[in-house]
């Protein structure tokens, strides 16, 4: 696929050493630094697995309209990077560039067929590494917080007996 905003001398890093406040947004199918090829929506629901989960049991798939993976995959992901730089731009005072793909946007696949986390949006400045830890239980860290804070063990546990606060453990970890 032609980049013709860099052909017109107008890419995100001639754009950004003019204005350093720009942010640039690129929605692509693979990203900017992937395959230069274009794509479509069933492409990227082929490539991401979803495709076979449209349609009824025991069913061929079939094609949905473009608002699985055009609207979803990458304009929502786009929004969200504007949303980021923007914020990120009130603290610091610079832009940066969006990269939004659809292949990206769902999940990526390595050779072995299983599910790699993969950051969407990617933004040139501040990448973001995905979170692999488990999200916390409600109530997890109740105890020693408000035992950090100065409450007592019986006043924690009059909190808890009256129902105003909730103490959840983790049972295992893995």
């Amino acid at each position: 696929m032609d980049r013709v905003m860099e052909k017109l001398d107008m890419g995100p890093e001639e754009l950004l050493k003019e204005n350093p406040c720009l942010f640039y947004s690129c929605l692509t199918g693979y990203g900017l630094s992937g395959a230069k090829a274009a794509g479509h929506d069933i492409n990227y629901l082929v490539m991401s697995g979803l495709f076979s989960m449209l349609g009824r049991s025991h069913e061929k798939p079939y094609t949905p309209l473009n608002l699985v993976a055009d609207f979803p995959g990458e304009v929502l992901t786009c929004a969200f990077g504007v949303v980021l730089v923007l914020l990120e731009r009130t603290r610091l005072g610079r832009g940066q560039v969006i990269d939004a793909s659809m292949e990206r946007a769902y999940f990526h696949r390595d050779a072995q067929r299983e599910v790699t986390p993969s950051p969407a949006p990617v933004l040139s400045r501040t990448p973001a590494d995905p979170c692999l830890a488990r999200d916390t239980f409600i109530g997890e860290h109740t105890r020693p917080v408000l035992e950090e804070s100065g409450f007592k063990p019986a006043e924690v546990k009059q909190l808890l007996l009256a129902g105003i606060i909730e103490c959840n453990a983790a049972k295992v970890q893995l």
